[in-house]
């Protein structure tokens, strides 16, 4: 597999400082970004990475049916817990998109993106 990133580098036989090759540590990294599924609730979860979910069985969410990903996106100070929780609401592609964030040992309310298709 040939991996083109901005349609000119070929990570295909591009080696890392560390000697390991681009395409290799790209797809690591994307896969320790999917983190599976997740069940519980939304206010525990501050952990970087995308979760599907059904929506059922979790809590602090505005959806309480229905299935999507959430995206958890976190600061990059270390002691920080400061982040963004995305949701992508899933019915036969993406139906809505709601964010909401963490920042002074709180969660702020849910905001519903509106999404339209192009």
């Amino acid at each position: 597999m040939s991996l083109k990133i901005d349609n000119q580098i070929d990570a295909t036989n591009t080696m890392m400082s560390d000697g390991t090759n681009a395409e290799a540590a790209i797809s690591k990294k994307q896969d320790s970004l999917l983190k599976g599924g997740y069940t519980g609730s939304l206010n525990d979860l501050y952990t970087a990475g995308w979760y599907w979910c059904n929506f059922s069985n979790v809590t602090g969410s505005p959806y309480t049916s229905g299935y999507g990903w959430v995206e958890v996106i976190r600061h990059l100070a270390v002691n920080s817990q400061a982040c963004v929780q995305k949701i992508y609401r899933f019915n036969s592609g993406i139906t809505e998109i709601a964010i909401r964030p963490y920042t002074n040992n709180q969660w702020w309310g849910w905001r519903k993106v509106a999404t339209t298709t192009i």
